[in-house]
């Protein structure tokens, strides 16, 4: 356990020193991940558009903290991310409410259990170490009404990058097996193709 959990820590800093390293050029390089992060949102805008308290994890450069912030109502607004770089580009973005950011890793636990309504996370499961615990903890936070709505990339896509340089792609059974097993109903999964 000791091992394991040195080694868990020791990949997390080598995936936050990546970012804080690509903190001048994300922005510039981060397409797909805004547009997927604007289809998510006009998804979850279907069945919902107005929540209490939102958090977005993994927000990075503040893109999705951005898009939600104009397209979702909401009371509070929380954002975190563990790349210190990334968060201060973030808070200098402009967005319609004021944001809580918190610096923090996605699985540390930050939030009450029921405190929140949205749970939402662009582009960022990829790099959980352990997705089946990272999304128990996400239903922990929810309210019994609570959504919880990500993106992520899935087994067999991004072939451009080397595999050293990725976490675990899930396949989308796998997924679903593990938003299963957290408590979750699903309600909407849908694969995007991107050339």
């Amino acid at each position: 356990l000791i091992r394991s959990t040195a080694m868990a820590r020791a990949q997390k800093t080598k995936i936050k020193t990546c970012f804080n390293k690509a903190w001048k050029t994300y922005d510039g390089n981060c397409s797909v991940q805004k547009t997927v992060c604007e289809k998510a949102i006009e998804m979850l805008k279907q069945y919902r558009h107005q929540y209490a308290n939102v958090v977005d994890v993994a927000c990075g450069t503040g893109v999705s903290t951005q898009c939600l912030a104009g397209q979702i109502e909401c009371h509070t607004l929380y954002a975190i991310d563990f790349s210190e770089r990334l968060l201060a580009v973030a808070k200098e973005k402009n967005l319609r409410y004021p944001v809580e950011w918190i610096g923090a890793d996605f699985d540390d636990n930050i939030f009450e259990p029921g405190s929140q309504d949205l749970v939402f996370c662009n582009m960022g499961l990829q790099w959980s170490l352990n997705l089946k615990k990272t999304l128990a903890l996400f239903y922990e936070y929810l309210h019994n009404a609570g959504v919880c709505a990500f993106t992520m990339p899935l087994s067999g896509t991004f072939p451009e990058i080397q595999e050293s340089h990725k976490n675990i792609f899930h396949s989308k059974e796998a997924v679903s097996v593990f938003l299963k097993a957290c408590g979750f109903n699903e309600l909407y999964f849908q694969e995007e193709y991107f050339q």
